[in-house]
């Protein structure tokens, strides 16, 4: 138990310590026998960064391989090997299924076009954005290259999947 001591000093409320982390006591702070911690709720108690939606080709496929098709692709344009990353989405990561995308952020458009096949690929996906109904997709057909949303981390993250079985 502590008590939660609110801001003017007016009044506490007594509060078992998990409710302490469960609830939303704004602007309370936590008195204890040898120290006072003021803790506005609206904080964090530790820095991390949002969760975010991972990156989002809308591309009709064209831009996603399964190992067969990166290996024929591969065979045929060895130089795309370079530009072929592993894939993995919610489906892929829970049923350890290999996949594989063309990540063509910083691919020249000279060397683009010298890999006939993936350039065939990535004209699709601009057929594809441009019937779209949505005006951005439609604007995105510009840049069909490229993974409509790009959220790629740098660094270590966790991987938290949005769709599951109800019995998971």
């Amino acid at each position: 138990m502590i008590k939660l001591y609110d801001t003017s000093g007016n009044g506490y409320i007594v509060v078992e310590v998990s409710e302490f982390y469960c609830n939303d006591y704004h602007a309370y702070f936590a008195k204890t026998g040898k120290d006072t911690y003021l803790r506005d709720f609206a904080e964090l108690f530790y820095t991390v960064q949002d969760m975010q939606k991972g990156s989002q080709p809308t591309d009709d496929g064209n831009l996603l391989l399964t190992p067969e098709e990166k290996d024929e692709l591969i065979a045929k344009n060895p130089a795309a090997e370079k530009w072929i990353r592993p894939f993995l989405g919610a489906k892929e990561f829970i049923q350890n299924i290999p996949r594989y995308c063309l990540w063509l952020e910083d691919c020249p458009p000279n060397e683009l076009r010298k890999m006939p096949l993936v350039y065939q690929r990535v004209e699709k996906v601009r057929e594809f954005r441009l019937a779209s109904k949505k005006a951005a997709t439609r604007r995105d057909s510009a840049t069909s290259w490229l993974f409509q949303e790009r959220r790629q981390p740098k660094t270590d993250y966790l991987l938290v999947s949005c769709v599951s079985s109800e019995l998971r």
